[in-house]
């Protein structure tokens, strides 16, 4: 998720609108992606070694209730947050296809931090999460 958190830095630094930022934002978005990718799989995998064998199904169910969950939240506090600036920088509450392109940047611009501490929590959420080897030496 640190990864994550650099990608939506870097995108917040380059994205402008213009041309010339358009390879900035596009190796911004590739490691956004393979941030996610290095962070998902080894997640879930420490999410599940976490329970016993005998309750997987239901590990299994909730792991998927939370990453929902999650991309619900994300993508509603993302609109919200959007919405919002872009209302309070235009006076436009409802519709956006007047709106201009800076403004919608501004707002776009706005709405990555809420991004980057996102990724954060993740991120520190996971790390703070105790291991399942640590769990078993525990018991």
């Amino acid at each position: 998720m640190t990864i994550c958190a650099v990608a939506v830095t870097l995108l917040y630094a380059v994205l402008t609108g213009g041309v010339a930022s358009l390879a900035g934002v596009m190796m911004a978005l590739a490691l956004y992606g393979a941030g996610l990718s290095l962070f998902i799989a080894p997640n879930s995998n420490s999410t599940m070694s976490a329970a016993p064998g005998h309750r997987s199904g239901e590990a299994s169910g909730l792991l998927h209730l939370a990453r929902s969950l999650g991309t619900s939240l994300g993508v509603a506090s993302g609109s919200v947050v959007l919405s919002w600036r872009l209302a309070a920088l235009t006076g436009v509450g409802d519709r956006t296809l007047g709106v201009s392109e800076q403004a919608v940047l501004e707002a776009v611009n706005e709405v990555l931090p809420l991004l980057v501490t996102a990724a954060i929590g993740a991120g520190l959420t996971a790390v703070l999460r105790a291991s399942p080897r640590l769990r078993k030496q525990q018991m």
